[in-house]
Order: structure tokens, then sequence, then C-alpha cells
């Protein structure tokens, strides 16, 4: 999971568009995986909306669990631990040399699965 902001035409007054930056922009969450492929995307978030409010609003967790039932997704710190949702470990728990190592390889994935394809979407 990841989601990135998207900006809006100026002309849009509503407080809640008005992202931590200042701007006026809608929240898109996507969904992707491996080769790049988009599974589900969220465009209904304001600007304003945190990741974790994002994917609380949305039905994808009933929709991975009805397409994907032995999938687990991976996210960052940004959402809550949850049966299908893996995070990276926080910066106390990375001291050890496993959980760096672990946070190394599920940032490399996420940089894969869903950085890219916001960078070709763009």
């Amino acid at each position: 999971f990841d989601r990135a902001p998207t900006s809006l035409p100026q002309d849009r007054h509503f407080l809640q568009f008005i992202n931590r930056k200042g701007q006026f922009s809608l929240n898109v969450l996507i969904l992707g995986g491996m080769n790049r492929k988009i599974y589900h995307v969220i465009i209904k978030a304001p600007g304003s909306y945190h990741d974790a409010a994002i994917l609380e609003m949305s039905r994808v967790n009933a929709h991975i669990h009805s397409r994907f039932p032995r999938v687990y997704c991976l996210g960052d710190l940004a959402f809550p631990l949850s049966d299908i949702l893996i995070m990276p470990y926080n910066s106390d728990q990375e001291r050890n040399n496993a959980n760096a190592l672990f946070n190394v390889n599920h940032s490399a994935a996420r940089v894969e699965m869903t950085e890219n394809i916001y960078g070709i979407l763009k």
C-alpha cells in the first residue's frame, strides 16, 4: 500500500482538501503488486486525510480477503498493523540487525510494488 497526494485546481475551497504542506490535494491510495500491477485504487480522500483513515474508509480489506485470501500486503508505518498488512519495524526496534535487514527488504519490495507505480503514473 502507498498513497500520494495529487494536486487539485485552486478553485476548490474545501479546508479538508488542504494537505500538510498547505496545498489543495486529493490523496490516492494504490494497492500494487509485482510487475507494477495495480489491484485496487482509492481516489476519494481529501488531502488532509491520514493514510490509516483512507484505508479505514475503504473496503479494500474485504476486497483482499475475498480475492487474495492468502496474501499479505506491505505498508509503511502510517498504516495500522492488521491480519493482512505487514509494516517495517520502527526505529527503536530496528537496532536489532535482523530487524534492520527486514526493513531494508521491506522497503525495497514496497518501492518495487507501489512507489514505482506512482512514478509511472505521474
